[in-house]
């Protein structure tokens, strides 16, 4: 495409914007689901007749082909089993919220209301269709242009409503939408989503082109929640509360990608984190949905990050680390877009529609004996270890790679030390001027982490059902120097376990060990007092079992004197 054909098309958008701001001042808010006395609607048209149904017609559709441009159309309370084509600049307003309910007609269905006329008003209905089967046009409402679409319930339709290139400059506002296959899908440019319960449908929302979303609720959404394929944008204050997925940005190219999102939208409960041309930032621990745009230099560290469309987008950015985050049941787990430098490591990536979806070469790991990331999707062995796991015994790391398919085969990615479980971090402050964290990767659940420094022990719980269980502990360098000078244990139960093997580099120790299954105490302590427990314990035993044979002794009196 040549710059004079970008520029006219540009100018055109522009002109078409001003044309809107000139001609539709329908700006009139509905305060709830069918209260419209207070609607203004614009332009005013020159007829201004009202016609009242059922009174003069008992069918709508009598009315609005009775109609003139500028008409109002008031129905009463009840159902009417109609498909309506409103095909006049009416306003057709619901007096008690009557029902309209539509029939699935033809090969592939009919909208219950169907609107080919800008500057239309449909508010203060519950619109639906009752066909037990719908097939795929039995939408409930087609908007057009300049059309508001207020204060209504609709429900129980393939798409609640729904509108296509021609779907321009509309105001919709203040409408439940629910029960639905899709509850709101919008293209066209410019359309106005303000206040509206989206609810219990299929998917939520789907929205193209560029609009402006604010106040809206979406929840309880069987699959998506808010999706967007958008640029040029704003969105404020939307919520977004157990959908399946709660949010997703689809679109791939930068242009399409510039959007004004702000942490005033939130996803069950935490703030959107919508970075574009950010820099030298690490991304606040209440995040909820993090997408990194046209960015360097962030960090995205020990986060949890789950039900969206992607846990975190980082698209054409460079210098990006993510580690130490839960990233879980999310449509993609990371999807990063022609970005560079990316390193992800000892994150969890559990249950996601997919994993990941990557172009370009990327760090997926952290080294050995670091390790990288957990994979829900594979089920490696555990038999070797060592930098090229051709070493006995086992170290938490699977012997063989994740292999990461470029989604443009042109690069070789892997995740070269997947780990056997899942990681959890337990933050423990800062030791000789850093930050600390330890890592428990294990099969076990774990539980009950405490570190004390006065008495100079990390203590967890482990659990599990059957067979062996195993956890490998990552110790920064600073706290095994302070607490042990390098030099510590572990028990289990006050016993050492099954196996246990460690490695060390410049800043971690690493342990591994093996016990059988079931709910243990483990502990890691100097090594002196592990010595010290257990000559404590064989010192007690014999007097304990010489204890434990006079009770069984005087029991045994007892019983034969009571007999």
């Amino acid at each position: 495409m040549t710059r004079a054909a970008v520029l006219l098309i540009f100018l055109l958008i522009l002109l078409s914007g001003l044309f809107a701001s000139f001609c539709f001042s329908s700006s009139f808010v509905v305060n709830r689901t069918g209260d419209c006395a207070e609607q203004q609607v614009a332009p005013v048209l020159e007829s201004q007749n009202t016609i009242w149904v059922p009174d003069n017609y008992s069918k709508i559709q009598a009315a609005l082909d009775a109609a003139s441009a500028g008409d109002t159309i008031m129905v009463r309370a009840g159902t009417y089993r109609e498909n309506l084509r409103v095909n006049q600049s009416v306003r057709l307003i619901g007096e008690g919220l009557p029902t309209i309910s539509g029939e699935s007609l033809g090969m592939f269905g009919t909208p219950t209301v169907d609107i080919l006329k800008e500057n239309v008003t449909v508010c203060g209905f519950v619109i639906q269709h009752h066909s037990s089967i719908l097939n795929e046009y039995d939408y409930g409402v087609v908007p057009y242009w300049q059309c508001n679409v207020s204060g209504n319930l609709i429900r129980g339709n393939v798409e609640g409503i729904t509108g296509g290139t021609w779907c321009n400059y509309n105001v919709i506002a203040d409408n439940i939408i629910q029960d639905n296959g899709v509850g709101l899908r919008v293209g066209g440019v410019w359309n106005n989503i303000t206040n509206n319960i989206i609810r219990d449908n299929w998917d939520g929302t789907e929205f193209h082109n560029s609009h402006t979303l604010i106040n809206n609720t979406i929840f309880n959404n069987t699959q998506f929640g808010l999706q967007l394929s958008i640029w040029n944008s704003t969105l404020r204050n939307n919520t977004m509360i157990s959908n399946g997925y709660n949010f997703i940005m689809r679109e791939s190219l930068l242009p399409l990608q510039i959007d004004d999102i702000d942490t005033s939208n939130t996803v069950n409960g935490k703030p959107i984190y919508y970075w574009i041309n950010q820099s030298d930032k690490t991304v606040p621990s209440d995040a909820g949905y993090i997408a990194i745009i046209n960015s360097t230099n962030i960090t995205v560290d020990s986060l949890s990050l789950e039900h969206n469309g992607q846990g975190i987008l980082i698209s054409y950015s460079s210098n990006i680390a993510v580690k130490n985050c839960n990233l879980a049941d999310n449509w993609w787990g990371v999807r990063l877009k022609y970005s560079s430098n990316v390193t992800l490591h000892h994150n969890n990536f559990v249950n996601n529609f997919y994993q990941y979806e990557t172009i370009g070469l990327h760090s997926w790991d952290d080294g050995y004996p670091s390790g990288g990331n957990y994979w829900s999707n594979y089920n490696g062995a555990d038999t070797f270890s060592g930098a090229y796991q051709n070493e006995t015994g086992s170290d938490g790391i699977a012997d063989q790679l994740f292999s990461i398919v470029d989604e443009e085969f042109r690069f070789n990615n892997s995740d070269r030390y997947p780990l056997m479980a899942p990681v959890s971090i337990f933050d423990v402050g800062e030791w000789n001027g850093t930050q600390c964290k330890v890592h428990v990767v294990s099969n076990s659940t774990v539980s009950n982490f405490q570190l004390n420094t006065t008495e100079q022990t990390i203590r967890f719980n482990v659990t599990g059902e059957a067979g062996l269980g195993f956890s490998r502990v990552t110790i920064p360098s600073p706290i095994t120097q302070t607490l042990w000078q390098n030099n510590w244990t572990v028990l289990v139960d006050n016993q050492p376990p099954i196996e246990i093997r460690n490695w060390t580099d410049t800043g971690n120790t690493y342990i591994y060990f093996i016990y059988e299954f079931s709910e243990h105490q483990v502990m890691i302590i100097p090594e002196f007092l592990s010595t010290t427990i257990l000559l404590s314990t064989l010192l007690l035993a014999p007097f304990i079992l010489i204890i434990h044979k006079k009770q069984s002794s005087k029991r045994k009196t007892t019983t034969g004197n009571s007999r």
